[in-house]
């Protein structure tokens, strides 16, 4: 049968107490078969001393001074029963990972469009607000755009303003839906209007398809004063 030595520290003159829990069952302590320190709360905590499962009622307390260093990976077999309060942060800026399979980034925002006319820059707003999500490298958004004063725009019409840079690859020619227009100037009803983004640029080009063929770029004409344009969409950046 082996043998249980307690060994006193040579300089040491704490006391070392021992106490049995309020139970009347039997309780186990099982040592591994190996050398080396079990837990120094004060230092590190060896690799090879986290192995098998702990349960929950074991952590009390686990505060930031006492992690340091390199955490493993977490699997999603370990993610099934996380506390109701329980969030996942990740950092201000975003670390890339070229692993296709690692979610890297999460943002949430809000951001301001703004009209980009081929011409002209003195336009003003009544409302130009928007919100947007960003999981990993796709871009969710809405927005709501009322022109108080077209000023001196002319030509092509774009919207800008956008909180990242669309992904420069050619089949990522992100769409828009408009939901609701008003006060716009086209003069002629039943058309429908669309939008896409352009690549490696933080801004959209509207559309209007008002022919046959398909849809042309809408112009600043075919705006007006009060011109109201309320929009979703996505993309992905890099």
């Amino acid at each position: 049968m082996a043998k249980v030595k307690i060994t006193g520290h040579a300089s040491g003159t704490g006391v070392l107490t021992v106490t049995a829990p309020n139970t009347s069952s039997d309780r186990t302590i099982t040592l591994p078969d190996s050398t080396g320190t079990l837990l120094d709360e004060n230092s590190s905590l060896p690799a090879a001393n986290l192995t098998g499962t702990v349960a929950d009622a074991r952590i009390s307390t686990l505060t930031a001074s006492k992690l340091t260093g390199a955490l493993p990976a977490i699997s999603g077999a370990s993610l099934t029963s996380l506390p109701a309060a329980s969030a996942v942060a990740f950092p201000a800026t975003q670390v890339a990972s070229a692993d296709a399979n690692t979610l890297d980034d999460y943002e949430e925002g809000t951001w301001t469009p703004i009209l980009i006319p081929a011409s002209g820059s003195t336009q003003t707003y009544t409302i130009n607000s928007g919100l947007y999500t960003k999981i990993g490298r796709l871009v969710t958004y809405v927005f709501a755009f009322t022109i108080n004063s077209l000023g001196d725009a002319s030509g092509g019409a774009k919207i800008g303003g956008f909180p990242f840079t669309n992904l420069n690859n050619s089949a990522n020619y992100g769409s828009i839906s408009i939901g609701l227009t008003n006060s716009l100037n086209l003069g002629t009803a039943g058309y429908t209007y669309g939008g896409f983004h352009h690549l490696n640029t933080t801004n959209i080009e509207l559309n209007v398809w008002d022919s046959a063929g398909g849809m042309t770029l809408m112009q600043c004409s075919e705006l007006s004063d009060g011109a109201l344009i309320r929009a979703s969409g996505h993309f992905f950046t890099a």
